[in-house]
């Protein structure tokens, strides 16, 4: 369970009794147990419109139950030259449109998450609640910045072009005096697509501890993220809670989320990531300003008054 999941259960535990139903496989669901557990409750509240939303949210329904649907950024999503996303054509978008419309309130983590669910799935905007994410305060090792750029993102196939891995690591072979690292999970096979890549100022680290990772956040100047589509962008938050300059294209949600604090890439080439690089150089932002923007706009606590606030509008309404 990734930790912003978690995060929203811990938050409606300490509100609510919560009954957790982890569907694991797709083809081994019981839907006679679902039912019970969907009966046996006030309310459903669902990661993500896909198959394992599809029966607690039409049980619900069929119930007269509420459902809460929080939108995670794949199923509002079009981009083709990634193959991502469950509004490209066919049965991934009829499904999910139908879970979005049976929903009885949509959860968006941003301003653009919300006008592409709008936009794409026809969904009218007062469905819709905009809660962001909220982002524990972590503490980072007292390190120096270094020459450092880093990116952070699970290896597979759609994550190459989608997630800018490929000309992230290609920049390295442009900037000699920058040290490019990318940290995250081998999912299949394409990390072996990116060993072409590799050199003495660029590096593919896979999975790294939570540990490790922080010294990493620590450490690099620059975090850049020249993603194809983002509805948040976690990891570019992250990195910015330990004073990382962050480098975004301007996709998605990515300009909104880093406001005046990040530099917008023009376009998401290896020669735009040097570019954005040296403009950041002469950043005028320091990293404790960068840190701060974090703590003060991603809480916990305003996510906990989203959720609570949206949850108290749908009893209110029974």
């Amino acid at each position: 369970m990734t930790s912003f999941v978690r995060i929203d259960m811990d938050i409606l535990s300490r509100h609510y009794e919560v009954e957790e139903l982890y569907l694991r496989r797709r083809y081994r669901l019981n839907p006679f147990a679902i039912w019970r557990a969907v009966s046996r409750n006030d309310l459903v509240f669902a990661w993500f419109a896909s198959w394992h939303s599809l029966l607690p949210v039409c049980f619900a329904s069929l119930q007269h139950t509420h459902s809460v649907l929080i939108t995670g950024g794949y199923d509002t999503a079009n981009v083709p030259l990634a193959g991502y996303g469950n509004q490209r054509n066919g049965w991934k978008r009829i499904i999910t449109n139908f879970l979005l419309h049976r929903a009885s309130r949509l959860i968006c983590n941003s301003n653009y998450a919300s006008k592409e669910a709008v936009e794409r799935a026809r969904i009218t905007p007062e469905k819709i609640s905009m809660v962001y994410h909220g982002i524990p305060d972590r503490h980072f090792p007292d390190t120096p910045k270094k020459k450092m750029a880093l990116n952070v993102g699970n290896v597979l196939k759609e994550n190459l072009k989608r997630k800018g891995i490929e000309p992230f690591l290609a920049a390295g072979a442009l900037l000699p005096s920058y040290l490019f690292i990318q940290v995250g999970q081998w999912k299949d096979d394409s990390h072996q697509l990116l060993k072409r890549y590799l050199g003495a100022n660029v590096e593919l680290r896979g999975f790294v501890s939570e540990e490790e990772l922080n010294t990493l956040f620590s450490e690099s100047r620059v975090y850049i993220q020249p993603s194809l589509h983002e509805a948040f962008g976690l990891s570019v938050v992250e990195a910015m809670q330990a004073g990382c300059i962050p480098l975004v294209s301007r996709y998605g949600a990515l300009p909104e989320v880093v406001g005046e604090f990040g530099i917008l890439l023009d376009d998401t080439s290896p020669e735009a990531i040097v570019r954005g690089i040296s403009e950041a150089e002469n950043c005028r932002h320091e990293p404790s300003d960068i840190r701060q923007f974090v703590l003060n706009k991603y809480t916990i606590a305003s996510r906990e008054e989203g959720l609570l606030k949206c949850i108290g509008q749908l009893a209110s309404s029974k």
